[in-house]
């Protein structure tokens, strides 16, 4: 829905909004990621070749819920 809705506009567009809604991640691994809040922004990015995103990482967890 988000794709449709975002299609025509810019990348000035597509940029300010994705930081506004950054993508919030915690580190599972050295190299690994798991996404949990703004994950519905990477594809439109990723259609639009806006090759940086704003992100939030936080500290990994020591529950089992993020």
């Amino acid at each position: 829905m988000i794709r449709q809705f975002v299609a025509d506009f810019s990348l000035d567009t597509l940029s300010l909004m994705q930081k506004m809604e950054p993508l919030h991640i915690v580190s599972v691994d050295k190299n690994s990621y798991e996404f949990f809040s703004g994950w519905h922004w990477l594809a439109c990015c990723r259609e639009k070749n806006l090759d940086k995103v704003a992100v939030i990482k936080h500290p990994t967890s020591t529950d089992e819920e993020i």
